[in-house]
Formats: structure tokens, sequence, C-alpha cells
């Protein structure tokens, strides 16, 4: 908001919000266990803010009965361009309908079935 009114914008109708992470990550979760997802691979960044996501996916789980089960959990750096040691890693360990939950980007978390896009 402050480049707008530095830029002279008095009438500022623009605003942008983005829920808190507990809500973002129950609503993954919600959403993996609507389209019948059984079994998921969480794929987190290092940072504090990454393994906190971990956890707050990890709490709404349980939350939520337990009906998914985590096969994997993976971490990665921030800047890391390859991800091919933790894709392996799932594949490893995944088996039939297995579901990757994880930090799509530092402003959200996603959901992703191998050969389907992001949610």
């Amino acid at each position: 908001m402050t480049q707008w009114s530095k830029a002279g914008v008095k009438d500022l109708s623009i605003f942008r919000l983005a829920a808190h992470d507990g809500i973002q990550s129950a609503m993954v979760v919600e959403e993996a266990i609507n389209r019948k997802f059984t079994k998921v691979a969480l794929l987190h960044d290092s940072t504090n803010y990454g393994v906190s996501g971990r956890d707050d996916l990890l709490d709404q789980i349980k939350k939520q009965g337990d009906k998914l089960q985590v096969v994997d959990t993976e971490k990665f750096n921030i800047g890391d361009k390859d991800m091919t040691a933790q894709l392996f890693a799932f594949q490893e360990r995944r088996g039939p309908g297995d579901t990757d939950l994880g930090d799509r980007s530092r402003a959200g978390r996603g959901c992703q079935r191998h050969g389907e896009d992001w949610f």
C-alpha cells in the first residue's frame, strides 16, 4: 500500500489479502480428502516458514481424522533449481494414487496428483 500512497493515489480500492496459514492448510487437506486421495508426500522449503507449513499440514491431517497417510516428507532450500533428489525419493516410496502436498510457492500451499495440474 505504501508504494501507492507515494505515487499520489488518494482513493485506493485495491487490497491484497492472504488467508492465515492454518486456514490454507485446512483447505488443502480438505480438498485432498474430497478428491479421495489417501496417501500423500509433503514437499516444503527448509526455512522456518516452510517447516511451519509442513507442521500445519501434519496438524490438519490429524484434525481431519487421519484420512491421509503421509508416506514421505522432503525439503528443499530456497533458490534450489533442481529437485531431482526429492522427486526420486518420492518415486521410491510412492504407490498408485499417491499425491504430493507441498509448499507450491512461498505465498500458499498446493496439492498435485502426478500427471495433473496444481489447483
